[in-house]
């Protein structure tokens, strides 16, 4: 199957624990063409293993890691610990095109809570000065938090890896320059449709 399964798919193939750049299965082949030319892996730094962690349930109380943590926790280690990659973006500026690189590390931090599926983790995620953590959930989902609460983003760390590859390879494309003269942009935007994804608060 060239290409892989598709990443709707690929919740099963992130719990073999094979690494991520050792087996890409799940990915499309754009993705598996960017971790090819810009990912790698770095040495092991270590983590704090999680069956000797004590987290934080849902009531608040510390209690000894759950198995189903621990399982999910480890996993990701092996699946996913140590990548690095830059991601490629482009903005237009007044001198012209920027192209800025913006890295992301794999790597385990030690946060952990509890929510009403389950339990999250965190991760250091794109190296930039951030407001939020970024998180793994057992039930899969990529997210992030605003203080203690899983907001979630993407259905498998692997739809972020693909989120990535595309627009690493948008970063490619020449920058929308602005309208062209004599067009009546209010006109024009009160066409478009509103996009849900995009027009919430």
């Amino acid at each position: 199957m060239a290409g892989g399964l598709p990443p709707i798919l690929c919740q099963k193939t992130e719990e073999a624990h094979v690494h991520i750049l050792d087996d890409p299965s799940g990915l499309s082949g754009r993705a598996r063409a960017f971790l090819a030319r810009v990912a790698d892996r770095a040495e092991d730094i270590g983590h704090r293993p999680t069956e000797y962690m004590r987290v934080r349930d849902a009531n608040g109380h510390v209690i000894p890691a759950p198995f189903e943590l621990v399982i999910r926790r480890e996993g990701f280690a092996q699946r996913f610990g140590g990548l690095r990659y830059p991601v490629r973006t482009i903005a237009l500026m007044p001198d012209g095109p920027y192209l800025d690189r913006r890295w992301w590390r794999f790597d385990l931090d030690d946060h952990a809570r509890q929510d009403r599926r389950g339990w999250y983790f965190s991760w250091y995620g794109e190296q930039v000065s951030s407001p939020v953590r970024y998180l793994q959930h057992t039930d899969g989902r990529f997210g992030v938090s605003d203080s203690d609460r899983f907001i979630p983003v993407y259905p498998t760390m692997l739809h972020l890896i693909e989120s990535h590859a595309l627009l690493d390879a948008c970063s490619d494309w020449e920058p929308h320059r602005g309208f062209p003269e004599g067009i009546d942009k209010a006109e024009l935007i009160a066409e478009l449709p509103p996009v849900p994804e995009a027009s919430g608060p």
